[in-house]
C-alpha cells in the first residue's frame, strides 16, 4: 500500500511538473500550423485569423505583438479566436517579391516562460501576365513577362502555337510571318499557392510601303504639270500608302504653303505652289518598323491664257475691237467668231453683247467673256413717292423703290436695313430724295422733295430730396401735357406736389402736339429721397473694359471721376482706366443731395505680344541656333522658354542652343517661348526641323575572308539617307545604284590573293558619308617560295628571310633548325653556332591552303682580339690605344664621344675635347662587316682641367706672429699642395700658419684625379710685422704744448675702436670713438676737462679697444692714469 501512494504521488508530480513546463500556443485557424497564407491582388488589406491557447501561468493576462508594429492585450481564461488586418498594399504592388514574413510573439505579463512566436509567410498567388511588345517582320519578338510575382518559387512555362515552349522566365523566340496570328500561353506556378494561366495573340508588322496620289495636275510634254492659272493647288493623299502610321512630307525646290490646315505631318495635304519651278515631292511613311520613300517632281507652269479687257456700258453706238488679243485665241461676239484685229460697229440693241475668248494649252481648254450693253438710256422713276410729300418725323423706316433697279440713292436719312434701302426722317427739315443710275451720257435720276415736320420733345429726369413739397415739371417745347399713373391728383399744371407722396419714384409723360397734328411725347422719372453712393469695381487688366457695377440708392443723377477728370455720367459707364494705381470717384445725386465714394483701383498690364527669330529652322544635326527675341524685357512679366528637348529655360534671352537629332530620321523641335503674368499670357512657337546626319554602314554576311569563287551579301544599314542614291563600288570596276537593303557580289582571284574594297557612298540634304569594307580573296593553290639575304654568315650575324609565296599567306610557320620558330611574315635571324649547316623551312597558309618550302644557311667563325688605353686623362690630354689583336683583322675604333669612326689606324691616338665617362669600342672583322664583332669595350674618364688660383683671407699687411689665413680660389682640384718661401708646406685647401717678421712669397700647386695640374706663385703674397700700443701713465695739461692732450700710440694699429676715461668713483668723464692712434685733434684725445671745465689732479682709469692692421681686435684695455697740474 504504502508502495502504490508513494508511485501515484511521483506520477501525481511528475504530471504536475509536466503541466508546468507547457507555454501558450498559437496557430492560424486553418489548422495546419505551416503558417503559410496565399493572397491575392485583392487582399491589400488581409484579416489574419490565429488561435491561442493560454499557458499554465495563473495571470491570463497575455500581450500579442502582431509583428507589424502594433500590439493587443488580451486575457486568454480559454482558447480564443482573434483577427488581425495587416496593410499588404506594398507587398501587393511589387511583383519581384513573392513573400512577406511577420513574426507574432504571445507573452504573458507576468511569467517569463509563458511565452511563444510564430511566423506568418504570406504568399502571393500567381498571376499570368504575358505582353508581346510590338514587333517587326523579319527581326526577333520581344515577349516581357509581367506576371506578379516573378520571383525564386514561381514556375514558368511559354507555350507557343508552332508548337515550341520554354520554361525561361524571359524567353528569346524569333517569329517571321507577318501574315500568321500566333498564339503564346503562360502558366506560372507557385510552390505553395497554385496555378495562374493567361494567352494573348499577337501579330507581326509589316514595313510600311510609302505611295500618294495627286489631284489637280496634268500631263504635259511628258512631265506632270500644275498650271498657276488653275490656282497652282495640288492635292496629295498618303493615306493609300500600307502598314504605315506616321506621314512626312517633304517639299523643295520652290516656295509653298499648306492649305486647308494642313501641315507636313498630314496624311492628306493641300499645297500651293508660288513660283514656275520644279518641285521635288518626298513622303517618308513610317511606322515602328522602319520607313519608306516615295518620290515625285512636277512643274509648275503657267502657260499663256486668253484674256479681255473689259468694255463698260454705253449709251450710243460703237466700233468694237478686241484690245491687246492673245495669239492662239478665238475670239466669238454673240456666239459668231471674229478676228483678233476685227473692228466691229455696233448700234444701239435692247439685248446685251457678249464676247468670248477661247484657247486650249497646256493646262486645258481655257474661256473667258465679257457682256456689256449699248443701249438708250431710259428715264428712272421713284415708286415710293410719286410726288412731293410732308411727313411726320418719325423712326419708323419707310422702303425705298425704283422703277429701274441698280441705282444709288443719295440724301439724309438713307440708310440699309436688312439688305434694304429706307428712309427715316428722325428729325424735321427737308429732305432732297434722289435716285441715279448711269454714267456719263447715260446717267438717269429722279429727285422727290420731302418735308418732315414734328416737334422734338425733350425732358429729363429729376431727383429731388425727401421733405420737399412740390417740383416744377421742366419739358421742351412748352404747352405740353404732363400726366402719371403713379399718383392721383398729383399734377397741376407743370408742377408736380410731392408734399404727401410715400413713393420713392414718379414715371411721368410728357406730350406735345403741332398746328398740322404731329404728336411727340417722352417719359420722364423723378426719383425722391437721400442718395448714397456705392459701387463694386475690382482690380484688373489693361486693355480689358472697366465696367463698375453702381450699387447707389436713392439718386437719379451720377458723376464719375478717374484720376481726378470727369469721366461719366452714365449710371454704370464703361471707364477708360491707366496702367497702375487709378483713384475712382463717383458722386450719387438727388436733387440737391449728393453723395461721394472714392476707391483705388489697380490696373496691370498684360505681357506685351513676345516674338522670336531662330537663326535656323531647318538644318543638319548638330543645329547651332540662336534666338532673336523683338521687343524689351519687363521685369513683371516671367519669361519660360522651352526647346522640345526635355530642355528649357527661364528669362528673356537664351543663350544659342544646339539641337541633336540621334535618330534616323528628321526630328521637328517646338520651341516655345511664354510670357506670363496674372493678367495674360503670350506664347509663340517656332519648329526647327534638324535633319540626321548620313551614316554610311556596310554589313556583310558571313566572314570577309573568302576561297575564290566567293558570292558575299552586303546589306545596306546606313540611316539617314535616300537609299536610292546609295551606290556600291566593288573594287573590281563594278558600281552599282541601288535603293535595296541587300545586295549580292561575287568575287575571284585566279594566281594571288586579291583584296577589294568595297565602298558604299550614300547621300541626304545633310551631306554624304561612305563606309568601306575589305573583302579578301584566295586562289584554292598555294605555292610555298621565300628568299634570304645570305646563304653563308658568320655566328651572330642576322639574316633576312623574305617571303615570296604566291599568293601572299595571311599565317607563316619559320623553323630555323635551331629549336626556334618564328611566325612573322618577313622574319630576321641570328645563327649563333660557328660550322654549321641549319636547315630552314617555311610552311605558308592562305585561307585556302597552304604549302612548305626549305633552304641551308652555313655558319662561319668569328674573329678575337684585345686593346688597352689609360682610364683616366685630363681634357685635351691625347690618349693612347694599344691594339695586341690579329694584324690580318680590319678594325673599327669608336671612341664613343661622337667624333668620326676610325678604321685606318691599328693603334690610334685621341684627344677628348669634353669632360665626362666615354665607351671606346673596338669592332673587328675579316673581309666582310656584316660578320663584325666588337672585340672590347673601355671605359675612358675624361677629367675637366684645374686652375689654380688664392686669395689672402684678410689683409697681406699682418701682425707678429699671424696667423696668416689663405683661401684656395682653384676650378675643379681635389689636391693642394701650399710651398712658403720661409720653407714651410701645406696640404690643406686653406691653411692658417704663424709667421715671424718679415716678408713672404707662396706658390700653390692644384690637382684632380692625380692626372691634371695647375699652378700658381706670387712672390710677395704677405708682410708680417710687430704690432704694440704705447699707454701713457700721466699726462700735463698746463698749455706748453708737451704732454697737453692724453691718447694712445704705437706700432701695427689702425685705428682706436673705442676709449673712456671714468674718475676714481666710476664715473665717466671722457670718450671716444674710432679714432687713429696718437691724435692730438680736441675730438680725437682728452684735455682733462669736463662740459669745458678743469678737473683736478687724481687718478683716473682708462678703458680701451684697439683694431690692428690685419684687422684683428685687441682685448679689452684697462689700466690707471694721472692727471697732473
Amino acid at each position: 500500500m504504502k508502495l502504490f501512494f508513494t508511485c501515484t504521488l511521483f506520477l501525481v508530480l511528475l504530471s504536475f511538473f509536466a503541466h508546468a513546463q507547457e507555454r501558450v500556443d498559437i496557430t492560424t485557424c486553418d489548422g495546419t500550423g505551416t503558417g503559410i497564407v496565399c493572397v491575392a491582388p485583392s487582399d491589400s488589406l488581409y484579416s489574419l485569423c490565429v488561435k491561442i491557447t493560454p499557458g499554465p501561468c495563473a495571470d491570463k493576462k497575455y500581450s500579442v505583438d502582431w509583428g507589424d508594429g502594433k500590439i493587443e492585450a488580451v486575457t486568454l481564461n480559454a482558447t480564443v479566436t482573434l483577427n488581425h488586418n495587416y496593410d499588404l498594399r506594398s507587398f501587393i504592388r511589387n511583383c519581384s517579391n513573392g513573400e512577406f514574413k511577420v513574426s507574432i510573439f504571445v507573452e504573458n505579463a507576468t511569467c517569463p516562460n509563458d511565452n511563444k512566436g510564430f511566423r506568418v509567410t504570406f504568399n502571393k498567388k500567381p498571376e499570368a501576365r504575358p505582353f508581346v511588345q510590338a514587333a517587326c517582320e523579319g527581326s526577333y519578338l520581344s515577349i516581357s513577362n509581367n506576371s506578379c510575382p516573378v520571383s525564386s518559387d514561381i514556375a514558368f512555362l511559354w507555350q507557343f502555337s508552332d508548337g515550341r515552349s520554354s520554361t525561361e522566365t524571359y524567353p528569346s523566340i524569333q517569329f517571321t510571318d507577318p501574315n500568321q496570328t500566333y498564339k503564346v500561353k503562360l502558366t506560372a506556378t507557385s510552390k505553395t499557392c497554385g496555378t495562374s494561366s493567361n494567352e494573348i495573340d499577337f501579330k507581326l508588322s509589316k514595313k510600311p510601303v510609302a505611295n500618294f496620289s495627286a489631284t489637280g495636275f496634268s500631263v504635259a510634254n511628258k512631265d506632270t504639270a500644275i498650271c498657276i492659272s488653275n490656282g497652282a493647288t495640288l492635292t496629295m493623299d498618303g493615306s493609300i500608302s500600307t502598314d504605315e502610321t506616321n506621314y512626312y512630307w517633304e517639299i523643295s525646290g520652290g516656295q509653298y504653303d499648306f492649305l486647308d490646315k494642313t501641315t507636313n505631318y498630314s496624311s492628306l495635304i493641300k499645297v500651293q505652289f508660288k513660283e514656275k519651278k520644279e518641285y521635288t515631292i518626298r513622303l517618308r511613311a513610317s511606322n515602328n518598323c522602319g520607313e519608306s520613300v516615295v518620290i515625285r517632281k512636277y512643274k509648275v507652269i503657267d502657260p499663256e491664257a486668253p484674256k479681255l479687257v473689259p468694255q463698260p456700258d454705253v449709251c450710243e453706238a460703237i466700233q468694237y475691237k478686241i484690245s491687246s488679243p492673245v495669239t492662239g485665241a478665238a475670239y466669238t461676239l454673240n456666239g459668231k467668231t471674229i478676228a483678233p484685229d476685227q473692228a466691229i460697229s455696233l448700234p444701239l440693241s435692247a439685248a446685251p453683247y457678249i464676247v468670248t475668248a477661247s484657247m486650249t494649252n497646256a493646262c486645258g481648254a481655257q474661256m473667258v467673256s465679257d457682256t456689256f450693253s449699248v443701249s438708250e438710256a431710259k428715264p428712272v422713276n421713284i415708286l415710293t413717292f410719286s410726288k412731293d410729300t410732308t411727313l411726320c418725323v418719325s423712326t419708323i423706316p419707310i422702303t425705298l423703290s425704283a422703277d429701274q433697279s441698280g441705282g444709288e440713292w443719295s440724301t439724309n436719312g438713307v440708310e440699309t436695313v436688312n439688305g434694304l434701302k429706307v428712309f427715316i426722317p428722325k428729325t424735321a427739315g427737308s429732305y432732297t430724295l434722289t435716285y441715279t443710275k448711269g454714267t456719263g451720257k447715260c446717267l438717269v435720276s429722279d429727285v422727290v422733295q420731302i418735308k418732315a415736320e414734328g416737334v422734338q420733345v425733350t425732358v429729363s429726369d429729376q431727383t429731388i430730396c425727401s421733405g420737399t413739397d412740390f417740383l416744377k415739371l421742366q419739358g421742351v417745347p412748352l404747352g405740353g401735357k404732363w400726366s402719371t399713373s403713379d399718383c392721383n391728383n398729383c399734377i397741376k399744371n407743370d408742377t408736380l406736389i410731392t408734399k404727401s407722396l410715400t413713393v420713392t419714384q414718379i414715371n411721368l409723360n410728357y406730350e406735345v402736339s403741332n398746328q398740322t397734328g404731329c404728336k411727340a411725347s417722352a417719359n420722364v422719372k423723378v426719383t425722391v429721397g437721400s442718395p448714397k453712393a456705392d459701387f463694386v469695381l475690382n482690380a484688373g487688366c489693361s486693355g480689358t473694359s472697366f465696367s463698375p457695377k453702381n450699387n447707389s440708392t436713392s439718386a437719379n443723377t451720377y458723376v464719375w471721376f478717374v484720376n481726378g477728370k470727369s469721366a461719366s455720367t452714365d449710371v454704370n459707364p464703361q471707364l477708360t482706366l491707366t496702367t497702375g494705381l487709378n483713384k475712382i470717384i463717383l458722386i450719387a445725386k438727388a436733387g440737391n443731395c449728393a453723395d461721394t465714394l472714392q476707391k483705388d483701383i489697380t490696373v496691370t498690364a498684360p505681357p506685351a505680344t513676345i516674338s522670336f527669330i531662330p537663326s535656323e529652322t531647318l538644318g543638319c544635326s548638330p543645329l547651332n541656333v540662336s534666338f532673336k527675341v523683338t521687343g524689351t524685357s519687363n521685369q513683371a512679366v516671367t519669361y519660360s522658354w522651352d526647346f522640345g528637348d526635355g530642355s528649357s529655360y527661364t528669362g528673356f534671352q537664351p543663350a544659342s542652343k544646339v539641337f541633336i537629332n540621334q535618330s534616323k530620321k528628321d526630328t521637328t523641335f517646338s520651341v516655345i517661348v511664354s510670357a506670363n503674368n496674372s493678367c495674360g499670357k503670350q506664347t509663340e512657337t517656332k519648329k526647327i526641323v534638324v535633319r540626321p546626319l548620313a551614316k554610311a554602314e556596310i554589313g556583310v554576311d558571313s566572314t570577309t575572308l573568302r576561297c575564290t569563287p566567293a558570292q558575299l551579301l552586303f546589306s545596306n544599314r546606313s540611316s539617314g539617307i535616300d537609299k536610292n542614291l546609295s551606290k556600291w563600288t566593288f573594287g573590281d570596276g563594278i558600281t552599282r545604284q541601288t535603293g535595296s537593303d541587300t545586295v549580292y557580289h561575287s568575287f575571284s582571284a585566279k594566281d594571288n590573293a586579291r583584296t577589294f574594297t568595297v565602298r558604299l557612298e550614300v547621300t541626304s540634304a545633310c551631306g554624304q558619308d561612305a563606309d568601306e569594307v575589305k573583302i579578301q580573296v584566295y586562289p584554292t593553290t598555294v605555292k610555298a617560295l621565300y628568299t634570304i639575304s645570305k646563304s653563308e654568315v658568320c655566328p651572330g650575324e642576322m639574316v633576312q628571310f623574305t617571303d615570296a609565296t604566291v599568293p601572299k599567306p595571311n599565317r607563316w610557320v619559320w623553323k630555323f633548325g635551331d629549336g626556334t620558330i618564328s611566325t612573322l611574315p618577313n622574319p630576321t635571324h641570328a645563327f649563333t653556332q660557328a660550322k654549321r649547316d641549319y636547315k630552314v623551312t617555311l610552311i605558308a597558309y592562305t585561307a585556302c591552303g597552304y604549302d612548305s618550302t626549305q633552304l641551308t644557311i652555313k655558319t662561319t667563325t668569328s674573329p678575337a682580339g684585345d686593346f688597352v688605353g689609360a682610364p683616366v686623362v685630363c681634357e685635351g690630354e691625347t690618349v693612347q690605344f694599344t691594339n695586341k689583336s690579329d694584324t690580318q683583322l680590319d678594325f673599327i675604333w669608336d671612341f664613343g664621344d661622337g667624333t668620326a669612326l676610325d678604321t685606318l689606324n691599328y693603334s690610334p691616338t685621341h684627344a677628348y675635347a669634353t669632360e665626362g665617362n666615354f665607351t671606346v669600342k673596338l669592332t673587328g672583322y675579316r673581309g666582310s662587316k656584316s660578320c663584325k664583332v666588337d672585340l672590347k669595350k673601355i671605359t675612358v674618364s675624361v677629367l675637366s682641367p684645374v686652375i689654380a688660383q688664392f686669395k689672402m683671407n684678410g689683409d697681406s699687411l699682418i701682425c707678429a706672429p699671424g696667423p696668416a689665413s689663405l683661401i684656395s680660389l682653384s676650378n675643379n682640384a681635389d689636391s693642394f699642395k701650399w710651398y712658403f718661401s720661409d720653407g714651410k708646406t701645406s696640404d690643406a685647401k686653406n691653411p692658417a700658419l704663424p709667421f715671424d717678421k718679415g716678408l713672404y712669397g707662396i706658390k700653390l700647386v692644384v690637382g684632380k684625379g692625380g692626372v691634371c695640374l695647375d699652378s700658381i706663385e706670387k712672390s710677395a703674397a704677405f708682410v708680417v710685422v710687430d704690432c704694440q700700443v704705447d699707454i701713457p701713465e700721466a699726462f700735463t695739461p698746463n698749455g706748453d704744448g708737451f704732454g697737453d692732450r692724453y691718447t694712445l700710440f704705437g706700432k701695427g694699429i689702425q685705428e682706436i675702436i673705442s676709449m673712456k676715461i671714468r674718475n676714481r668713483w666710476g664715473e665717466m668723464v671722457f670718450e671716444m670713438k674710432k679714432v687713429p692712434p696718437g691724435s692730438q685733434r680736441p675730438d680725437e684725445s682728452w684735455d682733462g676737462t669736463l662740459k669745458g671745465n678743469p678737473l683736478p689732479a687724481d687718478l683716473y682709469v682708462y678703458e680701451a679697444e684697439i683694431l690692428y692692421i690685419d684687422n684683428r681686435i685687441s682685448d679689452k684695455l684697462r689700466g690707471n692714469l694721472y692727471l697732473i697740474r
